[in-house]
């Protein structure tokens, strides 16, 4: 009877203890969620931080202060029933840091559970082996100290998640770090990106004034207009080669969609001009139709 009392008990402040367990355990999956988002600050981590940390303390503090406070319930019980009866229990607080105390309680909560010819026979060899009521109190001084042994290795655990969740945020801030001269240099490249537009667009200004004036010398027409369209060709050549060397760094971005945009402007000039040409030398510009 004594030994199912103590499991119930013992059962009763193991529930209670991986009640408190799963409650810290979301509260770490909530942090570990939160971890996830691209975009976090320190100030946000460290208040996070300080949140969990928070939580994690007040439930052990509140676990603690309720198993106390179970345990003073059965020892006032037990004592009264004592006093009841006659006997005098005392009650020694170093039991509660007697490992091999603790060790039986253990023991005690797997043990089967007798049949009654066993205790019989228990009984006829040895009845001094029977808990008395101090025994039973020395058992759930043992079963409090496992729960205290429970917290600290509850309080273990948090301080493994903190090193670890310490790590993933110097890893953050690196990150962020390497970004950020990532995004400096793209600035920098962007403002190179710019300049060489300038120079393609005065190219194609040049080439525009070229053909300009090989209307106007109509007895060198062919000639100019040949050595015109190889530079041309030259020209649109180099564009285009600049052109995927941009796409390819800056990953379509605005500068290089407006140069694009400039240079489907100045093809369709050069179209337009060719169109003008082939007015004056069909012929020679006919050799050239896939410009």
């Amino acid at each position: 009877l004594c030994h199912a009392q103590i499991r119930r008990v013992t059962k009763f402040f193991t529930s209670k203890a991986e009640t408190s367990v799963k409650t810290v355990s979301a509260d770490f999956q909530d942090a570990r969620e939160l971890l996830h988002e691209e975009e976090y600050s320190r100030d946000q981590v460290e208040e996070h931080f300080e949140n969990l940390q928070g939580v994690v303390e007040g439930a052990i503090r509140s676990e603690s202060k309720n198993q106390a406070n179970l345990f003073v319930v059965i020892l006032k019980s037990l004592l009264q029933d004592a006093e009841s009866q006659g006997a005098s229990l005392e009650v020694d607080p170093h039991m509660l840091d007697d490992a091999r105390t603790l060790q039986e309680v253990e023991r005690i909560r797997f043990e089967r559970r007798l049949e009654p010819a066993e205790m019989k026979a228990q009984g006829k060899s040895g009845r001094g082996q029977l808990l008395s009521i101090k025994d039973e109190h020395g058992d759930l001084v043992r079963k409090n100290g496992m729960l205290d042994s429970t917290v600290g290795q509850l309080e273990e655990k948090v301080r493994r998640m903190q090193e670890q969740t310490n790590i993933i945020l110097r890893e953050k801030l690196q990150l962020q770090s390497e970004l950020d001269e990532a995004r400096r240099r793209f600035d920098t490249f962007s403002g190179h990106s710019d300049r060489r537009a300038q120079e393609k667009e005065a190219h194609y200004n040049s080439a525009r004034q070229e053909l300009e004036d090989a209307k106007g010398a109509f007895a060198e027409r062919t000639k100019e207009t040949v050595d015109l369209m190889r530079k041309v060709e030259s020209l649109k050549l180099s564009l285009q080669e600049a052109e995927e060397e941009n796409n390819t760094r800056l990953n379509q971005s605005k500068q290089v969609q407006q140069l694009r945009k400039l240079m489907n402007q100045k093809n369709d000039q050069i179209q337009d001009l060719r169109r003008r040409l082939e007015k004056y030398e069909p012929d020679t510009l006919g050799a050239d139709e896939g410009f």
